[in-house]
């Protein structure tokens, strides 16, 4: 009977753990991939990561002399990334897109979409957008709106030293 009684917890414990043991193995697999994506698109411009970050779906990273700005998500499309050479940007600022909605007499506002976007120095030339969050992709937004804010202010205190 005590064989048996141990053989169903561990069973049960292992039923149990499991779904955390397959998202935490995504997980890292999912961040590994960003990493390695960052990895060579940096090292094509020739230099190394000196720093980077995950959100969720998104990495963020500097290369060594931190003139250049990496930019990774994962999509339902796959991997969307960018490299920005902050030389040719003056300022950064993020974009928020918001719904509102009036529910039983209060109004509430949802995140549609988060882009972080680069301000050219050249008037002639686009705005470099990034997207963070969009509410077609994901349900809800996951820190993202922090993680961006936390980048803005790095990423503008690096731009008007340079």
């Amino acid at each position: 009977m005590d064989l048996t009684s141990a053989i169903v917890g561990a069973i049960f414990i292992l039923a149990c753990s499991l779904p955390f043991i397959l998202m935490y193995n995504k997980r890292k697999k999912k961040e590994k991939a960003l990493l390695q994506g960052m990895k060579s698109k940096i090292s094509s411009q020739g230099g190394e990561y000196a720093q980077h970050e995950f959100s969720g779906d998104l990495i963020f990273g500097l290369n060594d002399r931190e003139t250049f700005f990496y930019y990774g998500k994962v999509t339902r499309r796959g991997l969307e990334d960018a490299l920005v050479e902050l030389a040719q940007f003056s300022s950064c600022k993020i974009v928020k897109e918001q719904a509102a909605s009036v529910s039983s007499g209060s109004s509430l506002s949802t995140l549609e979409k988060l882009e972080l976007v680069f301000v050219p120095k050249q008037k002639n030339q686009q705005e470099m957008k990034l997207l963070l969050f969009d509410a077609e992709d994901a349900v809800q937004h996951n820190g993202e709106l922090l993680f961006a804010e936390k980048w803005e202010k790095q990423l503008n205190r690096l731009l008007r030293s340079a």
